[in-house]
Order: structure tokens, then C-alpha cells, then sequence
């Protein structure tokens, strides 16, 4: 039966044994004898004697640890304010870092993943929710606020008192053929906004209605008829290729979808 492997115990000394050892051996006596009689490594008293500042093993990262907290504070940052980074920003940036030391294009996938090992606590790689500058400066806490207040007055009127009379539409925008990136942000976001410039449904816009009772009506579609196949327009009501919900279509899907099929007639309320 063969023998099993022995496990290396790793000696515990004080900071006053290794003194007391270095000084022995800078009086003569040898560093073996030195490490039995103070119970502290051989080669820890060879290294103490070639450099006395403690050092971690191995070689040296690419960044410095003030360097990558700094780099963190930024991905943090930019993510607060609403500009998250992907991997690819952040692999140019922290190659111009490598250009301006001297040491090249060397940051690798090896050194991504131990970046966000090192920094798990802090940031996070999650999908970040477009959001267009334009709609993020007009959605304030005073609209919020009303928009709060005009249901407390639909309430008080009895508006909201019949589930199958209360209807809520909401619009959102597809973009196919489109995969969106992953950006750091701070760990523990839920939610956490990326603006863009212009509007955010590039490729399809789809209008979603249902009232409280979970009943759906027929959604209103909005697509580029160009890039997609002929098949796609069967059973549809004409084309409108710059994809925008003005009011005559509003008016339009009104008339045909959401009066006919209203509980009550005469006495709706549409709420966007």
C-alpha cells in the first residue's frame, strides 16, 4: 500500500522571531541553525535579508492597486450617471494606460476576468436599459408626482372602480438583429438607466394594451417594412416606414380596437 502524500505545515512565527533570527545570522551563526532555534523558515530569512519590506509572490500586476481602485471609482461613476461601460471601452482604455507606461497592448481576457474576480464586491457586468436623453430629461419627479395625483382624482370619480374599464397601453421598442452588450455598474443595482442619442425603437415599436382584468387587445405593430420579409405584412393595415406613432394612427387604432371592445361606452378614459 503505497504511503500518502505529507501535508507541509506552514511554521507561525512573530515579527520579534524573525528579528532575532536575521540578527543570529548577521553574527555568524548559520541560517539553518537560526531558523531551528527561532522557528521561523529558512527562506524567509534569506528573503528578509535581501529586501526587509514584505512583497506578495509572484509577479507583479499590469496596474498597481491605487491604479485599479481608480479604474473601478470610474466604471462605477460612469454607470451612475448614466453611461455605462462595456468591455470593449474599457479594454481601449486601459490599453491607452498600457501605451502611456511603456508596456503595449497587454491586457488581456486573462486579466478581465481577474479584474472583475478581484472586484466582484464593486462591480458587476449586467444588461443595462436604453434610455434616450431626451425622454429621461422630460420624465422628472414633478411629472411623476402628478402623474400620481391625476390617479388619486380618476379614483375618486370612480373611474378605476371596474377592473374590465381600467386599460394602460405601453409602448416598447425591439431591435432586431441586435445584440446588446453587457456594461459595468455598481453591485447591487437592480435597475440602472445607459442614454442614447436619438430614440431607442430603432427597428420595430409595439404598442401593448390590456385592461386590469388581464384581458390583451390586439397590439398595435410598427415596423420598417424594408429589411423584412413580404410575409410579415399579411393581415395588415397599410405601411408607415418612419415608425412613429403619430395621432392619426392613434386616433386610427383607437376607432378600430379599443372602442369596440370597451366595457363601457361613452364613458372611457384613455391614460398613457
Amino acid at each position: 500500500m503505497s504511503e500518502g502524500f505529507k501535508i507541509k505545515r506552514r511554521r507561525k512565527y512573530t515579527e520579534e522571531c524573525l528579528q532575532d533570527a536575521v540578527r543570529a545570522v548577521a553574527n555568524g551563526m548559520p541560517v539553518r541553525k537560526a531558523s531551528l532555534t527561532f522557528c521561523v523558515p529558512r527562506g524567509t530569512i534569506i528573503n528578509y535579508k535581501k529586501s526587509p519590506i514584505a512583497q506578495q509572490l509572484g509577479r507583479k500586476t499590469k496596474l498597481d492597486p491605487t491604479e485599479e481602485a481608480r479604474l473601478v471609482d470610474m466604471l462605477i461613476g460612469f454607470g451612475n450617471n448614466g453611461f455605462p461601460m462595456n468591455k470593449h471601452n474599457l479594454r481601449t482604455f486601459v490599453d491607452e494606460m498600457g501605451f502611456g507606461k511603456g508596456m503595449g497592448t497587454v491586457f488581456s481576457e486573462k486579466w478581465h476576468r481577474r479584474f472583475l474576480r478581484d472586484h466582484g464586491k464593486q462591480i458587476s457586468l449586467r444588461m443595462g436599459s436604453n434610455v434616450d436623453r431626451k425622454k429621461a430629461r422630460e420624465w422628472t419627479v414633478e411629472c411623476a408626482q402628478n402623474w400620481i395625483n391625476l390617479l388619486s382624482c380618476l379614483e375618486s370619480e370612480g373611474y378605476l372602480s371596474d377592473p374590465s374599464a381600467v386599460i394602460n397601453l405601453d409602448e416598447s421598442g425591439f431591435i432586431l438583429g441586435f445584440e446588446k452588450e453587457k456594461v459595468y455598474a455598481a453591485r447591487g443595482m437592480k435597475h440602472f438607466p445607459s442614454y442614447t442619442d436619438g430614440t431607442t425603437r430603432d427597428a420595430v415599436s409595439t404598442l401593448f394594451c390590456g385592461d386590469a382584468t388581464g384581458k390583451m387587445y390586439r397590439p398595435l405593430v410598427l415596423f420598417d417594412g424594408v429589411m423584412h420579409l413580404q410575409s410579415m405584412f399579411d393581415n395588415t393595415e397599410g405601411k408607415l416606414y418612419i415608425a412613429v406613432m403619430d395621432p392619426e394612427i392613434m386616433t386610427e387604432y383607437f376607432r378600430k380596437v379599443i372602442l369596440p371592445n370597451a366595457p363601457q361606452k361613452g364613458t372611457s378614459r384613455a391614460m398613457d
